[in-house]
């Protein structure tokens, strides 16, 4: 019983410590100042404006040659409270194309990520997502199940690869 208090109070606390608005500027900082700026658009975009409460935040952003070309697309690890619940998402953001005549990046896709306390693991092209999940009788509080998420940029899109929950 104690380990089961110990786990839903450390999950309320890391839970706390996300919507922390100083951690914006910690998951933040390995983007310039350019690449912030398309974050806060980004996150700009997915408010709803009918739930003012309920806004995103950043988990983590890295900058990362995801296809290849030599120049760092933004990694986005994500957040948005529905009601009760939280929804955390995997976005890409694409530099634009070489050569182009007006700057301009956009969204080369986002997948919902499976469970909660996401782990990047990081193997250009490949991007895996490693994430905690319910298990049959666990505690909403406590997963004790595990899911493994593959994605890859692909032809400059984001496309899950594999699923897996051991």
């Amino acid at each position: 019983m104690q380990s089961l208090l110990t786990c839903c109070v450390l999950t309320l606390l890391l839970s706390a410590a996300v919507q922390q608005p100083g951690r914006a500027d910690e998951a933040l900082a390995g983007l310039d100042a350019a690449q912030r700026r398309v974050v806060q658009q980004f996150l700009a975009k997915q408010r709803d404006p009918e739930e003012p409460r309920a806004q995103p935040w950043v988990e983590q952003a890295r900058p990362v040659d995801l296809d290849g070309d030599g120049r760092a697309e933004i990694l986005l690890l994500w957040s948005k409270p529905y009601g009760n619940s939280l929804s955390t998402s995997l976005s890409v953001l694409a530099p634009p194309p070489a050569g182009a005549g007006r700057p301009g990046w956009r969204l080369a896709g986002s997948q919902r990520v499976r469970g909660i306390n996401p782990v990047l693991t990081l193997a250009p092209p490949l991007v895996r997502i490693d994430s905690a999940v319910e298990k049959p009788g666990d505690p909403r509080c406590c997963p004790s199940g595990k899911i493994t998420q593959q994605l890859r940029l692909s032809a400059g899109w984001l496309q899950e690869m594999a699923l897996s929950s051991p």
